[in-house]
């Protein structure tokens, strides 16, 4: 079986919401509402994406990539404790099986984490 994946082609001129300098990055990290989970999430889900799309040099992507982590890692275990142990409604029939577990309803499954330090009040 051959995998038939594509990626966009790379840029040189970057979307001007996405930080290329790492002062900006900084600054921009500094405003961003991270008390507001799912703002902050898909600001910075921008900011990941428009970062592999753009051509820049390795050690600059690094340096950024590594200025994002701690805030990436702040909203994914605030997004873990909201979102573990709810039930998530599988739309198709793949989904379903992708996410097959032996205790779920059809169509329906429970969000679960592999860490175990993540616990549901």
């Amino acid at each position: 079986m051959h995998l038939r994946l594509s990626l966009p082609p790379r840029t040189d001129t970057p979307d001007t919401h996405i930080e290329t300098r790492p002062a900006e990055m900084e600054r921009w990290l500094k405003s961003l509402p991270l008390l507001n989970l799912t703002e902050s999430t898909q600001l910075l889900a921008r900011q990941l994406v428009g970062l592999n799309r753009i051509a820049i040099d390795d050690k600059q992507r690094l340096r950024l990539l590594e200025t994002l982590r701690a805030p990436v890692q702040h909203l994914s275990l605030g997004l873990q404790k909201t979102y573990i142990g709810l039930p998530c409604h599988c739309r198709t029939r793949r989904a379903r099986l992708l996410t097959s577990c032996g205790n779920c309803t059809p169509r329906w499954h429970t969000v679960t984490s592999s860490s175990p330090s993540i616990r549901r009040p």
